[in-house]
Parts: structure tokens; sequence; C-alpha cells
């Protein structure tokens, strides 16, 4: 789906966040997909998660576009959603449709920085 329809498609429209952390109950790939499976027959139209592996899980079971975030936490910084180049090509790379970052200025690992128009 080009980006013109990836939009189309969410307009106006629920999009569910099915994520857990490591650790958590609910915290796992295969679940990951059964949640985003059960939001789509809910009537979601997107579907939030982080992670490769679990966008992976959630391409496998449903065609909703996924916006997807990759979260890493590091003591060296304050970024953690999708806070590098490598973070955002490996969630692009296990099928997400829209990669969602943080766009502020704080300090980003490894010196990566966000710059206008690139």
């Amino acid at each position: 789906m080009d980006k013109k329809n990836v939009l189309e498609s969410i307009k106006n429209g629920l999009i569910v966040s099915c994520q857990a952390r490591r650790g958590w109950p609910m915290y796992g790939a295969e679940i990951m997909g059964a949640l985003s499976k059960a939001a789509e027959k809910g009537g979601a139209v997107g579907i939030r998660a982080t992670g490769p592996e679990n966008i992976k899980a959630i391409k496998k079971v449903t065609k909703l576009p996924v916006l997807g975030i990759h979260k890493q936490w590091t003591e060296e910084c304050e970024v953690y959603i999708t806070p590098t180049y490598e973070s955002a090509i490996s969630i692009i790379e296990a099928g997400a449709s829209i990669v969602a970052l943080d766009g502020t200025q704080r300090k980003r690992p490894h010196g990566n920085e966000i710059r206008e128009g690139g």
C-alpha cells in the first residue's frame, strides 16, 4: 500500500497499540499478533507496535497498516522511541507502514541527531 493509501485507510479511525515490555505478562510476538488480530476484528484501522519481532508477527496475521516504533532504553540518553537510523530501518524491514520516532532535539545514542530537511 502506498503512502497516500495508508494515510487514507487510517483517517478518522481507531489505531490500537499492541505492545508490552519484556517481563510483562502479555509480552511476546505471538501474543502481539493475537492482540492485533483481535483489534482488527474489533474494527481497528491500524496497529501501533514496537520492535521488529512484534511487527513481523503482526504482519503475518493482519493486513492492517502498522505504525512502527522501536523502543530502546539506554543510560546515555533520554530518547528511546526509535532513537537511531538503524532502529528505524529495522522496523521498516520488519514491515512497518509508518515509522514513528521521537522528533525532539534531545541527546540521542551514538551522537545521532535529527536535522531539518534530512
